[in-house]
């Protein structure tokens, strides 16, 4: 008797203790189903172009998926339907739509609307992959730009007056004037400051050797070391590792320094001469960049040249039409390639030489014949010359 009172305490301890688990079980299931609050504490850029990528950072973002991780919400900026994608918990990736207007990145979901706390800014510009827009027009002096620039997400052109067009917001604002004018110049920028070089300046009308340095962070320009040889205009440059190299170019009289090479070291103020190259630089060509090897136009196709190596070979192939406006990708091993109502998108073949694809895709109005250019991330801005005369138009390019 007292040992089966004894067996069914020991049941009915079991019982409740399999019922306590199991209530458990059931109110953490529960509370595991309950969704997590959701919230947008910051969203970066605030400014950002159509179909740019916006991040969204906040917490609770798992719970806007449902259990097969597909999106159980929408999402809107400035009231427009936009695509976007839950990275983790703490983050979401948006994409701005092309119909989105200023205003508040908005979630849908579970009939309630969390919104951020500050307001997202559509800015203008180009969009559309391939594709060429006009910028509002250089507000410069016109048959003047001599030397074009970009630092940051700035245009920079000028001659006598300097201009500068901001990218995001598509404006253009004086800035300080170089101290002397200079047309067919060589530009190149390392660590955010800007080095014209050379070309036709006001005090030397045979070939400049003068260097000149603009830091916008002062706004103001500054007379470096001038280069120990001729003065030259229509020099090429490339920077790699922290110098410039600047290659060919022609005095008025001759061109004597075509196949000269030199190095420019900012962080000392000096120039030295390299080798010379294997053949004479194509005057009024352009540097075309793919990977870490440079290709320099010359009389005889292309030299390429290898910085790291400081080696140089003539190669075969490459763009048809070296008199253009070059945009050399920091995504792909690629450059693209606008002249003569073409673009060009060059890669490198299987057998090392360069290999042009053509795409037949009309630019600007007019007959091109060469170009002031410089690239802002991916897209790229140009000037336009119509029989070595200056017009004002600006442009834009977004490529693939």
């Amino acid at each position: 008797m007292i040992m089966n009172r004894i067996s069914q305490y020991h049941s009915f301890i079991h019982m409740i203790s399999f019922m306590l688990v199991m209530c458990s079980v059931f109110f953490s299931c529960q509370k595991n189903d309950l969704p997590d609050p959701v919230s947008i504490t910051k969203i970066t850029p605030l400014k950002a172009r159509k179909t740019a990528v916006v991040s969204i950072v906040g917490s609770g973002f798992y719970s806007l998926l449902s259990k097969d991780s597909l999106p159980n919400y929408t999402l809107y900026v400035g009231g427009a339907l936009a695509s976007a994608e839950v990275v983790h918990d703490t983050l979401i990736r948006v994409w701005i739509p092309e119909n989105a207007t200023n205003g508040d990145v908005c979630i849908e979901w579970s009939g309630k609307k969390i919104c951020g706390p500050s307001p997202v800014t559509v800015l203008p510009g180009n969009y559309k992959p391939n594709t060429f827009q006009k910028m509002p027009d250089y507000p410069g002096k016109k048959n003047r730009p001599g030397s074009m620039f970009s630092i940051g997400n700035a245009v920079y052109i000028g001659m006598d007056d300097f201009w500068k067009f901001d990218v995001d917001e598509q404006k253009w604002s004086a800035v300080a004037n170089m101290p002397e004018w200079g047309t067919r110049t060589a530009c190149f920028v390392i660590n955010n400051k800007a080095y014209v070089f050379g070309g036709l300046m006001q005090t030397m009308g045979n070939g400049s050797n003068k260097l000149y340095e603009y830091d916008p962070a002062i706004n103001a320009w500054t007379q470096k070391a001038s280069l120990p040889g001729p003065g030259r205009m229509n020099s090429l440059a490339f920077k790699y590792n922290g110098k410039a190299y600047v290659v060919g170019g022609q005095v008025v009289t001759g061109s004597s320094v075509a196949s000269e090479c030199w190095v420019y070291d900012p962080a000392i103020n000096q120039w030295q001469q390299s080798s010379n190259l294997p053949a004479p630089v194509l005057w009024e060509g352009n540097l075309v960049k793919l990977g870490n090897l440079i290709y320099i136009p010359s009389d005889y196709s292309f030299i390429e040249f290898d910085p790291s190596s400081n080696s140089r070979k003539i190669v075969s192939g490459g763009p048809a039409n070296m008199y253009c406006a070059v945009h050399n990708s920091s995504r792909w091993e690629m450059s693209y390639v606008i002249g003569n109502d073409q673009i060009y998108r060059v890669t490198k073949r299987y057998d090392g030489n360069m290999f042009s694809q053509s795409y037949m895709y009309p630019t600007t109005p007019g007959n091109k014949k060469f170009w002031l250019y410089a690239s802002v991330g991916e897209e790229l801005f140009f000037m336009h010359i119509n029989d070595l005369t200056f017009y004002n138009e600006f442009w834009e390019y977004l490529p693939e």
